[in-house]
């Protein structure tokens, strides 16, 4: 089978699922993108099956602008080893044949199948950085061909600019671009490959096992014993999400034109809203609200109408395809049998928790709704039913998105929501919605901690209502707890990877930590085009010529868009060290919020280098295993790239003048090749290109590499730039330099024109 034949086939690979289309291999919900290499080894092996494939015939079966070396190759298997769990020694997946090659080593089932999705777990407590294999599999697949959305402007200079440039006098340079100044590369003799194979995993489930019971029971008792004091005050945590098993449901809705008297839309949104909510509260349990019915195990939820006084709310359990016969779970809802009623609801929580967690002692919440609660919401005051405190609760919130803050009549409404929250709270408990509904009361009350806090509280009781994960997910953003806002956002796009808006709300995240490539790397692999100024200016490289552009379009920029134009010219640095009291205080600032997020301990390292500290940066940056492999195998989507030029700088001021040329020149060939495969993202490094020159004491190259970059319309932007450029120590070669003086006189000229066009 050749490899275009292979497009849009997905298969079953041992536990794993396998898709060449996808670049990707998934487990539960477990998703790792693969590179492209690893992406055509995995897809030569499947397809050749159960054939041998020896190294060179691997080799040909990819892609020759992947230009694979034996060396990679090896690399490559070495990492699908890992991917897999597997090991060369006792390989199950990808089998070592002597001196003869390699051979998959379960047979590959040609299947169609979906992805199984479910909430990945969060750390218990405190901030916490992913793995770095765990961060890569939130991105989709990277598409190399991608035209960029964004518009490339032909610089238009000012006579200022044509000025300068003609003066530079280095603006011609070789087609090679300098290759022949770097230093050829030795070829090393691959070994064998050999992978850790100790990362946990967990075997294939058909069933919700017993274990999910203990987890459950063990969650509802973290649970009361943290809501004994009803607001934490000393800390903003991430919520604790406890290992789920998946359970699909489908709501089967009537057509509204078919809804005899006095049945409403209105009246069915509360039913199957109550219906599902309990579903939504089982603990240990994640649910996916689809539109497919061919995921297992699966309930549909539906309404069924007896008559005008007489319905039946149900839940139709198939465990698996073989299931010819749902297991019904159905309450009758008689008007005038409210005694009736209870005893059907308790019924029927019995049923639902035996059937799903497979027990006979854990009780739900127990509300008590009756004929009218449903039908004729607006006329029931019952406060024990939650259907009728949900009405009463958005009935209040929608009041308070219609009045001015000012206004006496808004402090009133405000505290009735305050008061039947806490009501809601002290009813039910172990229920989202009363602590769902204080976030709302403090979110009008501009208490953001409170409101915070009350929306972790409510994913604490329901781990599965993404609005509340949303609303999360946002308020840390607000309050720049972006470590956390990350966790959240990650477990919407784990849910709904198609879902625009929770794709940018995780680039928007990246940008915040320093993951800058990685943004980028993901915005253009789901295709998300940045619409406003005020987007692209968040993503996007500030440009002179894009800003000009900018400042004269109709209609003008407002002024929120403006000061963010004037905040990014004022700041050429992200450390925007011009202001700090001291750079040792910046330091010792940094190394106070240290945690084991890496990009804090690159940018203490780039504090040190400035600081002169060359040990603690090769101790901060160098002396760890994640860097390590940045050095060992450079990509274009590691943000650690940005920091080669300062680690070989510390490793040049501590006497290791070998090591640092030969990470030097290995890194600036890798750019240049890179450059002729993907342009836009070698953008992102076309400053640590130039520092990589300006360390190897190649002035000429470094220059040209400035001027070229200027040339484009580039200008410093506090996003992307450790330093200013003034004081960028990967530069101190061309401090001196007429040249460099006049590229700085350039910059400070370009960013004055914009302040003086953005007060017209």
């Amino acid at each position: 089978m050749s490899v275009d034949s292979a497009l849009n086939q997905t298969y079953q690979i041992g536990e794993w699922i396998y898709s060449f289309d996808d670049r990707q291999v998934s487990k539960n919900s477990e998703i790792i993108l693969l590179s492209a290499a690893q992406n055509s080894i995995l897809n030569a092996l499947v397809t050749h099956y159960p054939q041998l494939l020896n190294a060179q015939q691997l080799i040909d079966a990819c892609p020759a602008e992947l230009t694979l070396t034996r060396n990679k190759l090896y690399q490559s298997v070495a990492k699908l080893r890992g991917i897999f769990r597997d090991s060369s020694r006792q390989s199950k997946y990808i089998e070592t044949i002597a001196k003869q090659g390699y051979r998959l080593g379960f047979e590959p089932l040609n299947i169609d199948r979906p992805r199984e999705i479910e909430l990945f777990s969060l750390v218990t407590s405190g901030i916490a950085q992913p793995s770095e294999a765990q961060d890569d599999t939130i991105s989709a697949q990277y598409t190399q061909q991608e035209n960029t959305s964004n518009q490339e402007f032909v610089e238009q200079s000012t006579l200022l600019d044509r000025n300068i440039f003609d003066d530079l006098g280095f603006m011609k340079t070789s087609s090679n671009d300098g290759n022949e100044s770097l230093s050829k590369q030795d070829e090393h003799t691959a070994k064998e490959d050999e992978v850790s194979a100790d990362l946990s995993t967990k075997p294939p489930t058909q069933r919700i096992r017993k274990r999910t019971l203990l987890m459950a029971l063990l969650f509802i008792s973290m649970t009361l014993l943290l809501s004994i004091k009803y607001w934490p005050t000393s800390i903003v945590p991430v919520p604790v999400f406890v290992p789920s098993e998946v359970i699909y449901v489908k709501q089967q809705n009537l057509a509204n034109n078919t809804l005899p008297v006095p049945y409403t839309a209105l009246a069915i949104d509360n039913m199957q809203w109550w219906l599902t909510q309990k579903v939504l509260h089982l603990p240990g349990i994640k649910v996916v609200i689809t539109e497919r019915e061919d995921l297992f195990p699966l309930l549909m939820s539906g309404v069924d109408i007896v008559d005008e006084k007489h319905i039946k709310l149900r839940l139709s359990l198939y465990r698996d395809s073989q299931q010819k016969t749902a297991f019904d779970m159905s309450i009758n809802v008689i008007d005038g049998q409210p005694q009736q009623m209870a005893q059907e609801i308790q019924r029927f929580d019995d049923q639902l928790v035996a059937q799903i967690l497979q027990s006979t002692s854990l009780k739900l919440s127990d509300d008590s709704c009756i004929f009218n609660d449903f039908v004729h919401v607006n006329q029931s005051n019952n406060r024990e039913c939650l259907v009728v405190l949900r009405h009463q609760s958005e009935k209040l919130v929608a009041q308070l998105l219609m009045l001015s803050p000012l206004k006496a009549e808004y402090s009133g409404v405000l505290a009735q929501l305050a008061k039947l929250q806490l009501s809601i709270v002290n009813s039910f408990p172990q229920n989202s919605l009363g602590y769902l509904y204080a976030a709302h009361a403090a979110k009008f009350n501009n208490q953001p901690k409170e409101m915070l806090l009350g929306l972790i509280k409510a994913v604490e009781r329901n781990q599965n209502d993404t609005k509340t994960l949303e609303m999360l997910g946002e308020a840390y953003t607000k309050e720049l707890l972006h470590q956390q806002s990350l966790q959240i956002t990650k477990q919407l796009v784990a849910l709904y990877p198609k879902t625009k808006s929770y794709q940018k709300m995780l680039a928007h995240n990246y940008v915040a930590l320093g993951y800058l490539a990685k943004a980028h790397r993901l915005l253009r692999s789901q295709k998300i085009k940045l619409e406003t100024p005020s987007e692209q200016l968040y993503f996007s490289l500030l440009n002179y010529n894009q800003l000009s552009v900018w400042t004269e379009m109709t209609p003008p920029l407002n002024p929120q868009q403006k000061q963010l134009i004037r905040q990014k010219l004022d700041n050429q640095s992200f450390f925007d060290l011009q202001h700090q009291p001291s750079l040792q205080q910046r330091i010792a600032k940094l190394e106070n919020e240290l945690s084991e997020q890496r990009m804090n301990r690159w940018q203490l390292g780039a504090l040190y280098l400035i600081n002169n500290q060359a040990d603690n940066v090769l101790k901060c940056i160098g002396g760890r295993e994640d860097y390590k492999q940045v050095i060992a195998g450079f990509s274009i989507f590691d943000d650690a790239m940005f920091y080669v030029p300062t680690y070989a700088n510390a490793l040049l001021m501590g006497g290791k003048q070998a090591q640092a040329y030969e990470v030097l020149n290995r890194f600036i060939a890798y750019l240049l090749q890179e450059q002729g495969h993907d342009p836009v993202s070698v953008n992102l490094w076309a400053l640590p290109l130039a520092e990589a020159y300006a360390l190897l004491g190649e002035h000429d190259l470094a220059l040209a590499q400035m001027a070229k970059l200027l040339a484009t319309g580039w200008l410093p932007d506090p996003s992307y730039q450790v330093w200013t450029l003034a004081n960028n120590p990967n530069l101190n070669a061309l401090r001196d330099q007429w040249q460099f003086i006049n590229l700085l006189e350039l910059i400070e000229n370009r960013r004055q024109l914009i302040r003086l066009k953005l007060l017209d």
